[in-house]
């Protein structure tokens, strides 16, 4: 991944457009974010089968990404249950938003499946939370130790499909008032 974060990223503009388009309040507190800089991130993921079952299975998986974004190392589990495994392996995450790849969805014409994923992670830095900020905000610092669950279901056919999952994470930063955060995904997508 090559970018960059701090308001030349125009996220605060972007988020303002959506807010007009669903008749959100004004977003605030872009002017705690932090400073400009060029991130850049590399990662490595790999999947293991353990066991496939006519209609189920269950892998483990391990991860690792190194930059200047957000460096970390995980491992985790998947349990799938559902038609043509065998042709999406390794298509589940714990991202929120991202649950599903739907590029590795590619060499299957039709399925659906129920998921659940659950993954311990190391982060060792986070310039979203640890990059240079203005002087007025709160010194804030990474958890290290990490957890994030995920669950759901994805359906597809040949051009259509549809995914719906729900995320939960620790918190991300010592200071968090809440120990978890949650999250839930609707995606319709068209294949072509």
């Amino acid at each position: 991944m090559l970018g960059t974060v701090g308001p030349d990223s125009y996220a605060e503009d972007a988020q303002s457009i959506v807010h007009d388009i669903v008749g959100s309040p004004e977003p605030k507190g872009w002017d705690y974010q932090i400073s400009n800089e060029f991130v850049y991130q590399v990662g490595l993921e790999a999947h293991q089968l353990l066991m496939r079952a006519p209609i189920g299975e269950f892998s483990v998986f391990g991860r690792g990404q190194g930059g200047n974004f957000q460096s970390e190392v995980a491992v985790g589990g998947t349990y799938r249950i559902g038609f043509d495994l065998e042709n999406t392996f390794g298509s589940t995450s714990v991202l929120p938003g991202n649950a599903v790849d739907i590029g590795l969805l590619s060499h299957s014409d039709s399925g659906m499946f129920f998921f659940a994923t659950i993954e311990a992670r190391y982060r060792f830095d986070d310039i979203t939370i640890e990059g240079d900020k203005p002087a007025e905000n709160d010194d804030i610092h990474v958890q290290h130790g990490q957890a994030a669950i995920s669950s759901g279901v994805s359906w597809y056919s040949q051009h259509w499909g549809a995914v719906a999952s729900v995320t939960a994470q620790s918190k991300q930063f010592e200071e968090s008032g809440r120990d978890h955060s949650a999250y839930a995904n609707f995606t319709l997508f068209y294949r072509y």
